[in-house]
């Protein structure tokens, strides 16, 4: 029994030795995989720091012409060539265009109409190397008004024209007893505006503003009289032109031109009826091509201002041709 036991001591104390020896061989392996680790890393960091010592810095180059432009040119280069180029205006929103190693780049930006604008600029090349530049810009100041070019009526349609060389940003208007309206310009095409309204029958005050986008503004009023214009009718039947003239406040004036020759409607014929709301003529024509010209003046009147010229009438004019063949 004596001799089992010491049997087994040995063989626990063998045990207990290549315990320590495994535990050291891989101690010892840890330690020369950390050093292979380093090695390799220090390896990196150099061969990267002797790449970087050949890399060259994007060059960025922000241009503006002496003339009253409102652009300014970005222009970046690097030989090892550009991966992206970044721009903002005013910290705002990022326009990035990628260029995948193009060793050049330009763009021609306009610049936004504020009084200042700051604009940066980043160039990122290739091997991650970046320049940044910026410039702030100055808008002159713009003190002058915007224009109301014209108001007009055409085919019983008020149009309003204005215009601004800086852009305009809104025009608004507003009828007598009525709310304001507002129209806003158009960002891209801002330079003039065209607005057309419909006239009520009858004399009503408008008032018209013109806003620019440097807030000048321009401000008119007007008086507008709507009114109706008259109907004209032409038929031809054979060798007679059938003429009718159409008009619920009567006429004025009505003046028939056929092939030159005139014949008048008007207060110094003795069948003139100054309440007739139709009046109708049929008149011969000549062979071969005819020129017919109708002119009609109303009864009601465009304008309250005293007088009694015929511009002062709501009118319509007529002219066609048509040939007749006996």
């Amino acid at each position: 029994m004596n001799q089992i036991l010491f049997t087994n001591d040995n063989n626990n104390n063998n045990n207990k030795i290549d315990t320590k020896k495994i535990i050291k061989i891989f101690g010892i392996a840890i330690i020369a995989i950390a050093v292979i680790i380093i090695i390799i890393q220090a390896y990196g960091i150099y061969q990267n720091k002797k790449s970087n010592a050949k890399s060259y810095t994007p060059e960025i180059a922000i241009l503006k012409d002496d003339t009253q432009t409102k652009e300014v040119t970005i222009k970046a280069t690097c030989k090892d060539g550009i991966q992206y180029v970044v721009y903002t205006w005013n910290d705002e929103e990022e326009n990035r265009i990628n260029l995948n190693g193009s060793t050049s780049f330009e763009r021609i930006i306009e610049i936004p109409e504020n009084i200042m604008n700051n604009l940066k600029v980043e160039a990122v090349s290739i091997k991650g190397v970046s320049n940044t530049a910026t410039e702030i810009f100055e808008n002159e100041l713009d003190n002058q008004k915007p224009s109301i070019d014209s108001i007009t009526i055409v085919n019983k349609k008020l149009n309003i024209q204005v215009s601004d060389d800086n852009g305009i940003e809104y025009l608004s208007y507003r009828w007598e007893n009525e709310e304001e309206v507002r129209v806003n310009a158009d960002p891209s095409d801002n330079k003039t505006l065209s607005v057309e309204l419909d006239i009520q029958r009858g004399t009503y005050k408008l008032w018209i503003t013109v806003v620019d986008i440097y807030n000048n503004q321009e401000t008119t009023s007007k008086l507008i009289t709507g009114v109706n214009e008259p109907e004209i009718s032409v038929i031809k039947y054979g060798g007679i032109v059938h003429v009718t003239v159409t008009h619920d406040m009567g006429f004025k004036r009505i003046e028939f031109i056929i092939n030159k020759r005139k014949y008048v409607y008007s207060e110094s014929l003795s069948s003139y009826d100054k309440t007739r709301t139709t009046v109708e003529y049929e008149f011969p024509l000549d062979e071969g091509e005819n020129l017919v010209q109708i002119k009609a003046y109303s009864l009601e009147r465009t304008s309250e201002e005293e007088g009694e010229e015929l511009e002062k009438y709501s009118s319509k004019i007529f002219t066609g041709k048509c040939t007749y063949e006996p």
